[in-house]
């Protein structure tokens, strides 16, 4: 299947704890409209609350089950978690910088809808206001609720058919929301359920850019192709999420993983074999370890090439898979993203006039002289996303 370089997608944030049959009733029409849709799971950083029972990686993890379960594409949608922030400038600013680029913004908040309204036309982007509202109500106390009647004999799904899919209540048992949901809302002990296997692998990075080329067996996409060897699935963890426009971190998290993304599918890996999810930093490392387990699926092994990833995930707890670093084809330079960059730079000081975006040529140089280290389709997105032109702009900042 060819993916297009730049889709029409409409984007909306909802809470997802947990999905219903409207939210997803809401995405069906999203898609109806678009040939892509980007999930926003809202209030990311919250969990084990009432009302607010599971992370952020959790409900991704059930909201992706459910869609599937419902027969929609998963090339089709993208999921990514939105954290809360204090300030409405500085949240609108941060969404923009986390996802992948959209055209429609879909919302059943009215204040949301008025934030983004005041940033409208520097973004140029559309707002389509939903008129069905959702159902102001407790979610979870009503599957606790639901919990009583399906211990006197009845199934828990078949209660619970109005509100969720068969395929969302499974998911949550699967990861143990229902007993946490029991132990919140009715102060019981916690079941001991069966443990969960996530038969997954977290690769963290940075990926400015994601390197390699297919086939070669070198760069990020064979840490990737590496980890679909040993898991079923990979989480991709785009770090320093926050950072942007500046030599050692040119693109958005969004571009990054709208770029990560588009190579993977580009060269056949399926749409449900990974995820990519947006880290920002915090100061302590052993916060930042845990807030990775809160945002992403849950994992079981740790695609590390460094010593800190290992520090951070190893100890026995998750199933370490080692990598080392590949030299560029043909040479004794080790590939890596920051050699990338530092090519563009030089291409664009020695092809390119300052003052001047970037020509035929220029780009043809760049391109040839990437050639060894990134894919054909990485090319092609960066390009589309506006890497190069970043690079150009920095080559010449501290002139």
């Amino acid at each position: 299947m060819a993916y297009s370089l730049h889709p029409s997608r409409g984007f909306l944030i909802e809470k997802m704890q947990p999905p219903t049959r409207q939210d997803v009733g809401l995405i069906k029409t999203i898609l109806d409209k678009h040939e892509e849709v980007v999930i926003g799971i809202g209030s990311a950083g919250y969990s084990h609350e009432p009302q607010e029972v599971m992370t952020a990686g959790e409900r991704i993890e059930v909201l992706d089950t459910t869609l599937q379960s419902e027969g929609i594409d998963p090339g089709r949608y993208i999921i990514v978690p939105v954290e809360n922030m204090p300030e409405a400038t500085s949240w609108v600013a941060q969404v923009m910088m986390m996802t992948p680029r959209w055209d429609t913004f879909y919302t059943r908040n009215f204040k949301n809808a008025s934030m983004f309204a005041t940033f409208q036309r520097q973004h140029n982007y559309q707002i389509e206001t939903v008129d069905e509202q959702k159902p102001q109500g407790d979610n979870y106390g009503l599957i606790s609720h639901a919990q009583v009647n399906a211990s006197a004999g009845h199934s828990l799904e078949k209660v619970l058919n109005k509100h969720f899919f068969q395929s969302t209540i499974c998911a949550m048992e699967r990861l143990g929301i229902i007993d946490r949901i029991s132990t919140i809302y009715n102060r019981k002990a916690p079941a001991k359920s069966a443990p969960y296997h996530p038969n997954r692998a977290l690769f963290l990075g940075g990926f400015q850019p994601f390197t390699g080329v297919y086939g070669e067996q070198n760069g990020h996409l064979s840490n990737v192709l590496l980890g679909l060897s040993k898991k079923k699935q990979v989480v991709i963890a785009v770090g320093s999420a926050q950072a942007s426009h500046q030599e050692s971190d040119p693109l958005t998290a969004g571009k990054r993983l709208e770029s990560i993304r588009y190579t993977l599918l580009s060269n056949g890996i399926q749409p449900s074999q990974f995820y990519t999810i947006p880290i920002q930093d915090v100061p302590a490392n052993a916060a930042y370890s845990t807030k990775v387990v809160s945002l992403c699926p849950q994992f079981d092994a740790v695609i590390a090439g460094n010593d800190w990833t290992k520090q951070l995930f190893g100890e026995g707890r998750y199933e370490i898979l080692e990598v080392s670093r590949t030299p560029i084809s043909g040479s004794n330079t080790p590939l890596s993203a920051t050699r990338a960059r530092t090519l563009v730079m030089e291409t664009i000081r020695s092809h390119h006039k300052k003052d001047e975006p970037l020509t035929g040529s220029t780009l043809q140089a760049i391109r040839e002289s990437l050639a060894p280290l990134l894919d054909k389709h990485a090319l092609n997105i960066l390009q589309e996303v506006g890497f190069f032109e970043t690079l150009r702009f920095l080559a010449y900042a501290k002139e």
